[in-house]
Order: C-alpha cells, then structure tokens, then sequence
C-alpha cells in the first residue's frame, strides 16, 4: 500500500461521518413534519403563550410549534440522565456499585434510564395534551375519549425513543455527541425562523456584537485547559519520564446548562396540569420560581448551574479512580505522594477549577438573561447565551474530532503489509 492512499484516509472517515450526521439531522427535520393525529391545530396556536411549551421546543430538541410525533424530544431523557447520575454519585449504593461495575454495570444503568425516559415522556406528553386541552376550552383534542389520551400519549413517548435512537447513531458513527448536536440543530433552526428585523437597528446592532464577542470567548474557554506534570517511574529506559495531564478549564462542559434547563422546565410542565389556576399563589410561586423571566427563576437557574457543574465535574474526572490509574501505572503528579495524597489534590484542584468553570458558566448564561430582561429590555437576549454556549461547544467538539480522525488515520498501522515510503 502507497503512502499515498494514507494521506485521504483520515479525511474520507470524516467525510463519511459528518455526511453521516447530516443524513440523520435530515432524517430527525423530516420526521418532524409529522404532527400528531386527532388533534385540532388551529386551537394549538393558542399554546404558543404558554412559557413551558417555548421552552420545551427550545431545549429539548422538539418541535412544539408544529406538534410533530417527536415533541418531546430529549427532554425526558436528559431528566432521566440527570436522575440515574445523581443516584450513582453516593445517593443510592447500588447505582453506584453499578457505575464501578465495568461494563454489566452500565449496561444495567442504561436500561434504568430508559426506563425512566419512558415515565417521564409519558407524564410530559400526559402534561402537555392535558394543559392544552384545557387553555383552548377542550378544543385542541378531537375526541377526549381515554383512549385518545393514551394512544397519543404512547405515541409521544415513541417519538422520544426515536429521537434518542437516532441521536445514538450521531454518537456512535457520526460526529459530535448526538444529544447535543440534535439540540444544537433545534436551537438553531429556531433563531432562524425569529424576526430580527423587527428591532430597531441600534438593538440589532447590540445582539449582533454581543453574538459575535460571545462566540470568540466560549471558543477560548472550550480551548483552555491546565496541564498537570506527571511522572512516570517505568520510562527511564524507555522514552521521556515527564508527560502531562490535561483538565479542561470547563470541566463539565456544557452539561450543566442542559441539566439546569432541563430541570426548570419539570416544574412548568407539572403546571400545565393546573391550566386554568393561574390566580392560585402555589401556581404563581413555583412559576416564579422556575421562570427565566422572573428575578426569582434567574436565581433558581443560577444555583442550578453551580450544583451541577461541581457534580458533574466529579463525574467526568473521578478523583478516586484517576489517583488510582496513576498509581497502578506507577506514575504521579509532580511534587504529590500517590495514592490518597493524589486524590485529595485532585478534588481540591477540582472544586478550585469547578468555581471557575460556574463563574464562567453564569457569566455566558446569565448576565445575558440579567442585561436583556432588566436593562435593555431585549428578551431576545435571555436565552441567547444558553443556546450559544450548547451550539458553539458542541461545534468545537466535533472539530475536535474530525480533526483527530484525519491525525489518528494520517499514518499507516503496523498491521499493514507492504508500506512503501519511498513513493
């Protein structure tokens, strides 16, 4: 084989990959276009007041607006996600015997979050028909029969399991983690259809800077990291001792902003089943308090983030398990013991660059929600650097990759016969 044929092979499993995701971006768009049956659309414009259904359609990769079979998008698998990895951080003792029980452990994990995604997109869709039929005076659904109810809510909850089969196939032959770029291709298809236009030019202006200064800096905060210097006791004879480490600078990525969405939503769509109590003060409290345009729900959205940016963080690097790779490797930081004086560093290190990881998270997510609702006065900007932050991360990690495949299959294997370099 020429060194020639080498050379494109990297680039030809990008291209099929990348194709790959826009064969299933494309598949996910056109089943969109499938609406639900035995509903009433003209009545289910009148939903589109309601904040839940906005929010859902937003961030959970759904098609709210046009009331497709896949709907409810992610949103019930994301929760289920959040449930399951909560539980298996020291809550339950047997999900996280589970998460240390290679890979039967995690198989087992997956069917406890499929299960999961199950109830929750039943009492979602549940949620949804109910709260619509109720705002639009029973008009939204054809016949209320109970049967109705159940045959469209399994239909909804069919729709869930085929967005996330088909955002399993981005993860496993595509580019990118399927979740996020299916939610990165909503969000984006849903600013595209927004009025711009309908504001004055100088605010235009303001959301075009602020756009453009946002991309450049959560492109440099995606790129940085902190290398720790590790030592490797076994290499004296073999290569270099030193190597390194490297921590991202967000350490949880932009998992937290997805959680945090996901569970402001859970509470607006348990409100759709009070539809129509809109003046009762338990429904007013808890809309104020998980409401992006409420003082009371940035604050809500706030802590949401910092607490699952130190969870998560624990969960992409265990401490305990990273300390203990190292020591079987006979390797260690520099400067630090091995073993339980390794670990210890690395959760103080961790929580320091967690801190860092939360202000910078806020400062994207938050000051925008603060700046738009409160002083500009541009709702346009309150979910703008949440969506940024999900697109552009998840456009940075699929360059990442591509880019890593053309490197990874630049070079020829050793199991190849007959290599000649001379051509």
């Amino acid at each position: 084989m020429k060194k020639s044929s080498y050379k494109y092979r990297g680039v030809g499993n990008m291209i099929s990959r990348f194709a790959y995701t826009i064969l299933i971006l494309v598949i996910y768009h056109l089943l969109c276009l499938l609406t639900l049956p035995g509903v009433n659309m003209q009545s289910f414009q009148l939903a589109s007041i309601i904040p839940a259904i906005n929010l859902l359609s937003l961030f959970s990769g759904g098609n709210f607006d046009r009331l497709s079979i896949l709907s409810v998008g992610l949103t019930a698998f994301v929760n289920a996600q959040i449930v399951v990895q909560i539980l298996q951080s020291g809550i339950s003792n047997i999900l996280t015997e589970w998460a240390k029980g290679g890979q039967r452990g995690h198989h087992k994990l997956n069917q406890l979050t499929k299960i999961l995604t199950f109830i929750f997109s039943i009492i979602q869709a549940t949620a949804v028909l109910f709260g619509v039929n109720n705002l639009t005076n029973g008009e939204f659904l054809l016949s209320e029969n109970v049967f109705v109810y159940i045959g469209l809510c399994l239909l909804l909850a069919a729709g869930s399991f085929i967005t996330m089969w088909l955002a399993d196939q981005i993860t496993l032959y595509g580019l990118g983690n399927g979740v996020s770029v299916i939610i990165s291709a909503n969000i984006i298809a849903q600013y595209l259809t927004q009025e711009l236009t309908s504001y004055p030019h100088l605010k235009l202006v303001i959301i075009i800077a602020v756009v453009v200064l946002m991309i450049f800096f959560i492109v440099f905060i995606n790129n940085s990291e902190r290398q720790l210097n590790v030592f490797y006791a076994k290499r004296d004879f073999y290569g270099d001792q030193q190597s390194y480490m490297p921590i991202k600078l967000l350490t949880s990525g932009v998992m937290p902003v997805v959680f945090a969405s996901g569970v402001m939503i859970i509470p607006q769509i348990i409100l759709l089943f009070c539809s129509g109590q809109e003046l009762n003060t338990f429904y007013r409290l808890i809309l104020y308090l998980f409401s992006w345009s409420s003082p009371y729900g940035i604050a809500m959205y706030s802590c949401l983030i910092i607490g699952f940016s130190f969870l998560y963080s624990e969960i992409q690097l265990n401490p305990h398990m990273l300390a203990e790779n190292l020591q079987k490797q006979e390797a260690f930081i520099e400067g630090i013991y091995p073993g339980k004086d390794t670990e210890k560093y690395i959760i103080k290190l961790l929580n320091r660059m967690s801190f860092i990881s939360c202000v910078i998270l806020l400062m994207i997510t938050v000051l925008p929600m603060v700046i738009g609702n409160y002083w500009l006065h541009i709702q346009f900007l309150g979910s703008i650097g949440s969506s940024l932050i999900i697109i552009v991360s998840v456009l940075v990690e699929i360059f990442k990759q591509a880019r890593g495949l053309i490197q990874r299959n630049d070079y020829p294997s050793f199991l190849d016969d007959h290599v000649d370099f001379t051509e």
